[in-house]
Order: structure tokens, then C-alpha cells, then sequence
């Protein structure tokens, strides 16, 4: 992997920068000293030491999440005369040419080192397949993409960089480009990293089995009564498995929608995960609180008599168990070995390499829970593959990424299973142990090429209003917000990077109802973010209804305009006929993932939405045909000429048995 620019992507680069910067003081031509506000450190941090060096005399160019947004800079800034000081948003110096290949560069860099710790300790388990998704997960959750910093080492190469947190993994990167790390500290860092793993293995061991025991009885009673059921009835042979997690609402609720339409088939169900709410009653199975049985499944309770039911990832003993603890023991020994001796350093080319050091809770987990994990899935998968009929059989994996999961997926596909993971949405990280996969949209084509994946495009949640193509508005027109900027995955530190572009999203509501003589607004945050911070933003606006409840369909079917950060509602909205606005921030700007998007559907600062509105609304009252015309392109993009998604069991069905 080459981190160079060519002189077309550096003018092209150059250019973003400029677009997504604002420039205040004295414009000369004195280098300015780069400051870089790092994701999950306060902004406010940033600006007081750009203060700090500007009194001194300093050009400084400050980089952040959100530094250019008015409601985020403080009012010192815009009266500023002094030296020359930049603002400029993080997200300007992801290159488009380094958003695929950095994600090529960490699978090839983490499969090697996979490989070489693990292949002589674990030889019966593949785990380059099994823990490479749970892996890359561990790090990307961490903002540990290159990419932005090595542009700015590119574009920025006589200027002196200063981090408002010089721990992050951004820093240690850039001082690995620099060659600014001594042998003396690699030597200590080797020394770091091996003490630890020392000193702390065993304490996350010993929670990894505790966790596992306390999962496994608290799950008997559930295990005992699926068993129970399995033997009672007699079915015949399925023509799909269906892999749900028992506690994962999010991921299993799109899959269920699927399934819920092909009841004319025969089916199996595998559950997996902490079974613990399950009893028998009346002769099926339901939960101890009548409303809930296994979260996620909804409606699917209703049609459990069509099932063939049976559970995964927990072994038929609480002596398998013990076996299983045993057997990891003896991987643990070789692997943290094999581990500690390829050393504290991943690297991914050029002189780029992430420290092992910085990210040690996550390296413990991979050799403790992760390994547990996988030993008692693959023990698992043996005993389901003697029990049920399942060569040449398609099993779909509502997500395959987590180790029991993946190591069941792959065990699976070793022995002539058709194995396919859903993934839950356009931006989704899927697991190497699946070898076919379901996508909602072509919006990741290039992804997916580029991967090697083998894909169908289908899979997107059937909708009731489908076909309504061309809505008609109401009167006051209603307009629903979509937002996920506070996720729960995407903490950093303690701290949500990403809330400032949340504030500003919102931050259009006076301006709409400024320009728009009527509206009603609603909100519906993503179901996994955090309360507390949409509480923050939602108290400034009195007229905005929140909705956290109840189904995304019913918002939809409520409402007569979108505006949306990007996500996979964007894809549902679009299948319903309604108008989508979407605030893209500077990370995704220009990016593949979202060329779909017509510039007449794009804003980022508030100021930019209010103007589009008023257009559309234009467009629609003396030039109907053409008002929706972007989601018209916008759907082809998608999903083909025919402006649909290939339905779930034809996709389904379109996969080669004969393989």
C-alpha cells in the first residue's frame, strides 16, 4: 500500500482543504504551526491553546471535528485581526484515494498477524477468518484511520504539528512518518507491552470465564427447553437456517422482516447468545415478560409453530465448558507467546504502524474472551453439524462477526453449507467466515470488489408504502429528522466527536421555520445513541417532537420531508418516495459511498439547508415530475433501472447450490 500522492490527487486534496476552511487574521505567507484538536478531546482544549500561540505571535492552523462551525468557535474568533489563523475541518484530509486501500492495508496487516500468532496455537481453527472482523472492530471503533493524518504530513510537510492529545494514536502515527521514534523507545515499548500482557492476561482470563459460566447457567433453563421442543417435534428438513442473537434487537429486527415474508417455506431457527429469559409455556416457547421473547424477534413469535428451532454457541454440558476453558488455556500459553514476540508494533506500510500499546484492553480481550469465545463455538458448531442436516443448506447469519458467531459461520462453510452473512446496512464491517453476503444497496459495490467479497445485492427491509413513489405534502408540511451522530460505537475517550455535527444539523429548525409559514418537526435519533446527548440538543428546541419509540416505518409513513446524517434510512426513505436531505460532513464529501446523493440533496452547515427546501417545495408546486427527480436518479444508483432492491428470497435463491 502506497500512503504518496500523485501531483493530481494533491491538487484535488488541496482543494478540499481550501473548501472546508475558514481564514482569519493577517494573511501572509508565514508557515503556520499545525494544532490538531484530536477526536474525543474537548474543541474548547483546541481553541484555548490556538489562543495561546496567536497572543504570542504565531500563525496557527487548528484541525477538529466541527472547528469551523459558527455555534462551535468562540466569539474571540471572528473579531481576530492578529496573526493569521485557519480552521479546517478534520474530515478535509480524508483523501478519497486512501479510504479503501487503508482499509485494505489493516485486514492484510491484522490477517498476517492473525496468522502468526494464532495458526500453530489454534491449527484446528482458521483465525485469519474467524477474528479478523472482530479485530479490525476493536481498532476502528478507536478512530484509528491514517489516512487524514498522513494527508496532512503530505500537504503540511515543513510545518510543526502539535496534538491536543499527544497519547492518540493520530500522534504516534504521525512521529512513525517522521521517523522521530528512537530504538530505545521501540525497546521500551516492547518491554511495556510485554509486562503487560503479563501482568494483566490473567485477570481478564479469569473474567472471561466467569462471564462464559455465568452466560452458560443463566442460559441452562432456556438451552434445556429449546432441546426439549427440538425432540418433541418432528419436521422436515429445512430449506434455510436462520442464525439470531438473543439479545441483539438492532441487528436481528431487518432479518425478521425477511423471514416473516417466506413463512411459506420450511425454515429452521438457530438462536444463539444468553438465553437466559426463555421457558416453556403452553407448549411453545415464551419469554417471562409477555411482551418480550428473545428481543429483536417481534412478530416472529407468532410463527414459531413453522420453525424447525434449535440453539448454538453453548455446548450440552457444563463439562464441555470446562473443556473448552481447558483447551483455550493451552492456545492462551502459545498464542501470548507467538504474540509478545512479533512484538507491540502492526505494521501497515511506509513506516505507518499502530502501537499495540496504545490500544492494550483491546489485546487482552482478543486473548482472553475472544479465544474462549471461538473455542466453545467451534465445539458447538461440531455438535450442530451431527445433529442437523446441513450441507448445501443456505444459513443466514443475521451478523457473523463476533468470534462464537464466526467460528460457528466458518466451521460451517468447511463442511458444504451455503453460509451468508445480512449485513445490516451499506457502511456494515462484514466477517471473513461468511463467503456470501447480503448488502441493502449498491453504494458499496467498489468496497465489495476491492474486498473480493462475493456479493447479492439484497436484502433491503420490505416497507408497506413501497410503491408510494410520488407523496403528496401536507399542510403544515412535515419534516423528520434521522440523525446517529451520538452512537453508542462511536465514543472516543469518553466523548462524542461527532456531536458538534449533530448540534449543527438541528441548528437549521429556525431557519426552516423562519422560511416555512408551517411546520410540524419531529426527530428520530438512531435507537443506540445516547439519550443523554440528544436530551442536550432537543431541550433548545421547544416545537420538535422526539420520537424514540415505535417503528422507523411509522416516521416515514408520518412524514412529508427527510433530512438525515448518513445512513441506511436514507435507503428506506428514498423506497417510500419522500424527499431526502442529507447533511453530509466533510469525512464522506466526495466520497463513492455517497455520489449517489445529488447536490441539490447535500448540506452541511445549517445555513445551506433552508434554501434547498424552498427550491424543492418550488419545484413541487409548478413542476411536479421534476421535484423528485434526485431520489429518482438517487434510486437507479441504488438499486437498477428498476428503482427497486432485488427482494430478499430471490436473492436467496439466486445463490449457487452447485458450488
Amino acid at each position: 500500500m502506497s500512503f504518496d500522492l500523485t501531483t493530481e490527487q494533491r491538487e484535488r486534496l488541496k482543494q478540499r482543504i481550501l473548501r472546508m476552511s475558514l481564514h482569519f487574521g493577517k494573511e501572509d505567507v508565514q508557515k503556520p504551526l499545525i494544532l490538531v484538536s484530536t477526536p474525543g478531546s474537548l474543541l474548547e482544549t483546541g481553541f484555548q491553546q490556538a489562543q495561546k500561540y496567536l497572543m504570542d505571535g504565531q500563525a496557527v492552523h487548528l484541525v477538529g471535528h466541527g472547528v469551523t462551525l459558527q455555534h462551535v468557535r468562540p466569539e474571540w474568533v471572528s473579531s481576530h485581526s492578529g496573526a493569521k489563523f485557519i480552521l479546517t475541518e478534520l474530515g478535509a484530509y480524508v483523501s478519497e484515494a486512501f479510504v479503501t486501500p487503508w482499509n485494505l492495508a489493516l485486514r492484510n496487516a491484522v490477517r498476517k498477524w492473525l496468522g502468526q500468532c494464532f495458526k500453530k496455537a489454534a491449527s484446528e481453527l482458521e483465525a485469519e477468518k474467524i477474528f479478523l472482523s472482530s479485530v479490525i472492530n476493536r481498532f476502528l471503533c478507536l478512530d484509528n484511520d491514517p489516512s487524514r493524518y498522513t494527508s496532512m504530513v503530505k500537504i503540511h510537510a515543513d510545518s510543526e504539528f502539535i496534538f491536543t492529545d499527544p497519547y492518540w494514536e493520530g500522534a504516534w502515527i504521525h512521529q512513525t512518518l517522521e521517523k522521530r521514534t528512537s530504538r530505545a523507545g521501540c525497546l521500551w515499548a516492547q518491554v511495556l507491552f510485554a509486562t503487560k500482557i503479563f501482568f494483566l492476561l490473567p485477570i481478564y482470563s479469569c473474567a472471561a470465564i466467569f462471564r462464559i459460566l455465568k452466560n452458560y447457567l443463566g442460559s441452562k433453563q432456556g438451552v434445556r427447553k429449546i432441546a426439549i421442543r427440538r425432540e418433541a417435534t418432528q419436521k422436515k428438513k429445512p430449506e434455510a437456517w436462520f442464525v439470531l442473537a438473543a439479545n441483539n434487537k438492532r441487528i436481528n429486527a431487518q432479518l425478521v422482516k425477511h423471514i416473516i415474508h417466506g413463512l411459506p417455506k420450511a425454515m429452521g431457527l438457530f438462536l444463539s447468545g444468553d438465553l437466559r429469559m426463555l421457558i416453556q409455556k403452553d407448549s411453545d416457547l415464551k419469554s417471562a415478560k409477555s411482551d418480550i421473547f428473545l428481543e429483536g424477534l417481534g412478530d416472529l413469535l407468532k410463527h414459531l409453530e413453522h420453525f424447525s428451532l434449535d440453539q448454538i454457541v453453548w455446548p450440552d454440558s457444563i463439562t464441555s465448558i470446562f473443556w473448552c476453558i481447558y483447551q483455550c488455556w493451552v492456545i492462551q500459553i502459545k498464542s501470548v507467546i507467538a504474540v509478545i514476540k512479533q512484538g507491540p508494533f502492526l505494521e501497515l506500510g511506509e513506516g505507518v504502524r499502530i502501537n499495540f500499546n496504545h490500544y492494550m484492553p483491546q489485546i487482552l480481550r482478543i486473548l482472553s474472551i475472544d479465544l474462549l469465545s471461538a473455542q466453545i463455538g467451534y465445539e458447538t458448531a461440531r455438535l450442530i453439524f451431527k445433529r442437523q442436516e446441513l450441507e448445501g443448506i443456505p444459513v443466514v447469519f443475521a451478523s457473523a462477526n463476533s468470534p462464537e458467531l464466526s467460528t460457528f459461520c466458518w466451521y460451517l462453510a468447511q463442511k458444504g453449507a451455503h453460509c451468508v452473512e445480512h449485513l445490516h446496512g451499506t457502511h456494515a464491517a462484514a466477517s471473513e467466515a461468511s463467503p456470501i453476503k447480503f448488502r441493502w444497496d449498491q453504494s458499496e459495490r467498489e468496497t465489495s470488489r476491492l474486498l473480493g467479497e462475493k456479493v447479492i445485492f439484497a436484502g433491503t427491509p420490505p416497507l408497506l408504502d413501497i410503491k408510494r413513489l410520488d407523496r403528496s405534502l401536507h399542510e403544515p408540511v412535515r419534516i423528520l429528522f434521522l440523525s446517529n451522530y451520538v452512537h453508542r460505537d462511536s465514543v472516543t475517550q469518553g466523548r462524542y466527536p461527532a456531536f458538534c455535527f449533530q448540534e449543527e444539523m438541528l441548528g437549521t429548525i429556525p431557519l426552516i421555520q423562519t422560511q416555512l409559514f408551517s411546520s410540524q418537526l419531529r426527530w428520530r435519533p438512531h435507537p443506540a445513541d445516547s439519550r443523554e446527548a440528544v436530551y442536550k440538543t432537543s431541550e433548545k428546541y421547544k416545537t420538535l417532537n422526539l420520537s424514540l419509540t415505535g417503528t422507523i416505518e411509522k416516521d416515514l409513513n408520518w412524514a412529508d420531508i427527510v433530512i438525515s446524517s448518513l445512513s441506511t434510512s436514507i435507503s428506506q426513505a428514498l423506497l417510500m418516495g419522500l424527499p431526502v436531505f442529507v447533511h453530509l460532513i466533510p469525512d464522506f464529501q466526495g466520497s463513492y459511498q455517497t455520489c449517489f446523493i445529488s447536490s441539490k440533496r447535500i448540506f452541511f452547515r445549517s445555513n445551506e439547508l433552508a434554501p434547498k427546501i424552498i427550491e424543492f417545495l418550488e419545484h413541487y408546486l409548478y413542476r411536479k415530475n421534476e421535484a423528485f427527480q434526485p431520489e429518482r436518479e438517487a434510486r437507479v444508483a441504488l438499486f437498477g433501472v428498476l428503482e427497486r432492491p432485488t427482494g430478499f428470497w430471490d436473492g436467496l435463491s439466486a445463490i449457487d447450490l452447485s458450488d
